[in-house]
């Protein structure tokens, strides 16, 4: 059990920022993220998951 945790937190800090409120979004919701993250504006969340401008790398 502690490799599959561990992996999936591996995984999750691998991706791309967006994705990963995406994938938050469709498991959990955007009222839980916006619980988790502490935001005061309900309709965040579902924002989050598009990129505002070029990433740079």
């Amino acid at each position: 059990m502690k490799s599959n945790v561990v992996a999936t937190h591996a995984d999750a800090t691998r991706l791309d920022i967006h994705d990963l409120v995406r994938i938050l979004n469709e498991n959990v919701g955007t009222s839980v993220v916006q619980a988790m993250t502490g935001t005061k504006d309900r309709g965040q969340p579902a924002r989050w998951p598009a990129p505002t401008a070029p990433s740079r790398v």
